[in-house]
């Protein structure tokens, strides 16, 4: 950018003011986006300017600034290494306290402070800070956080919006301003929304709300009494200053309000809690139910029984029916307990025990199924399947922040889909998204049933073998 076209700038109108009022301080960081080296040359021919508005950018020192030949305007560089020595930074020091030749000031810019390191630094603190009142530093950086602290506290900082997008031209700034002066929150909001889903560049919002705030800045140096130099944008300075000052206080306060408004709220945190320590209860418990029954009737109950070859079909769901039973009782205890002793929040408490019947069945079928084919194995992969559930089931943290393969297990696993189902019957349902989560529950019965019934035969040789081996390890007796 040309010295001539910052000169147009928020940024340049604000060195210009505090020039002319003789309150441009000596020490100055040019931060931002912005064309640093323009805005360290506009500060600099504002300290040497002998014109009336300074700068004038047309008097003798004005113009050899502009031309980069001012004998007392010195760019401090070190084209040897990648960092400036700490000679050249001694000789900087040393050169402060030789008396300009010509102008008012000895003015020192650092076109690039990521150059200064620490020790760099401390040599030129004592010079900022204590040295000669005709010396000037200018330090430009993207980020004022490359230089020390002691350094930023004996400089005053100037943001720099980026080339090109001066906030007053801006047709948004303008937009921003007159929902703030208006006292319009969700306006605000959804103008913001606006701009995110136009996807705005950094440096686009940063020279947005530059230009803002120093119309605002300005807006409250007039209702202080205290009229602006030079207002920016009188236009938009006569909106905020028309509008509502209460409302004006709340919107610089708070300059985006957002109203939440819980669609399935939750009453504490036991009851947040509960799907997931409940499901895991559900699915412990009809492990027990295994531990306690055998999987498999024995021919001297089925000779009582009367039972003369009976179907494999047959053995297998008439020895689930009874721990379908058990599981039943067992479920609608534990569901009238999280209703009347616990009392956890419930929305719709048919539906409640609609999902502790169906899970306690689906988790005691698979679990069987398991056991059936595998005997104490299946007992284990039982066990297994409880530890990952713990994880993935997204009972406990959202799945959304767990690693991408626990969101991909996750639709895989029963419990994801108790956990979902019970969230709705306790806290509220959103279209058929209980029935679709048991439903989807209810599919895992396919691939336990296929295990249970066509796979058990295959799976036999297979689990002698295994027997066999176990106890010639002697592990189990």
């Amino acid at each position: 950018m040309e010295l001539s076209a910052f000169a147009k700038t928020n940024t340049a109108a604000r060195l210009r003011a505090a020039a002319s009022r003789g309150a441009l301080s000596h020490a100055l960081i040019l931060s931002g986006a912005g064309d640093r080296n323009a805005a360290a040359h506009y500060a600099a021919a504002a300290l040497e300017c002998t014109g009336t508005d300074k700068p004038c950018l047309v008097c003798a020192h004005c113009r050899k600034v502009l031309a980069d030949i001012h004998p007392d305007v010195l760019t401090v560089r070190d084209d040897e290494h990648a960092e400036l020595s700490v000679d050249v930074i001694r000789g900087v020091r040393t050169d402060a306290f030789i008396r300009p030749n010509e102008g008012a000031c000895k003015v020192y810019i650092f076109p690039d402070c990521t150059r200064l390191n620490e020790k760099d630094q401390n040599v030129l603190l004592k010079t900022v800070e204590e040295g000669p009142p005709y010396a000037a530093f200018l330090f430009c950086a993207e980020n004022a956080s490359v230089l020390l602290p002691t350094i930023r506290s004996r400089c005053v900082e100037v943001k720099l919006p980026p080339a090109g997008t001066v906030g007053e031209d801006d047709e948004r700034t303008r937009e921003l301003l007159r929902l703030i002066a208006e006292g319009r929150a969700a306006a605000r909001a959804a103008f913001l929304l606006k701009l995110e889903t136009a996807k705005a560049t950094r440096e686009e919002l940063a020279a947005l709300f530059e230009g803002a705030r120093v119309i605002l800045a300005d807006a409250l140096c007039t209702l202080c009494g205290a009229p602006p130099a030079e207002p920016r944008d009188e236009q938009a300075l006569r909106a905020v200053l028309g509008s509502d000052v209460s409302a004006l206080s709340k919107a610089l306060s708070a300059p985006v309000g957002v109203e939440r408004i819980p669609v399935f709220p939750v009453e504490n945190f036991g009851s947040a809690m509960a799907p997931l320590y409940t499901t895991l209860a559900l699915f412990i418990g009809s492990l027990l139910i295994l531990v306690v029954f055998k999987p498999k009737a024995g021919l001297r109950i089925q000779k009582e029984a009367g039972l003369v070859n009976p179907k494999p079909r047959q053995l297998f769901f008439g020895r689930f029916a009874v721990m379908a039973v058990v599981s039943l009782a067992q479920s609608t205890v534990m569901a009238l307990g999280n209703l009347f002793f616990l009392d956890v929040q419930v929305t719709s408490p048919w539906l409640f025990m609609v999902c502790f019947w169906g899970a306690g069945l689906v988790f005691t079928f698979i679990i069987y199924a398991l056991v059936v084919s595998f005997a104490n194995l299946g007992k284990a992969i039982a066990v297994l399947l409880l530890i990952v559930q713990v994880t993935g089931c997204g009972g406990s943290f959202p799945l959304q922040i767990m690693p991408d393969f626990v969101q991909v297990l996750s639709p895989w696993l029963p419990a994801t889909h108790v956990v979902n189902a019970m969230r709705s019957a306790m806290m509220g349902t959103y279209g058929n998204d209980f029935w679709v989560q048991m439903g989807t529950l209810a599919l895992f019965l396919i691939p336990a049933a296929l295990l249970g019934l066509v796979l058990r035969k295959p799976l036999e040789k297979f689990m002698e073998w295994y027997v066999e081996k176990v106890e010639s390890s002697k592990l189990i007796s």
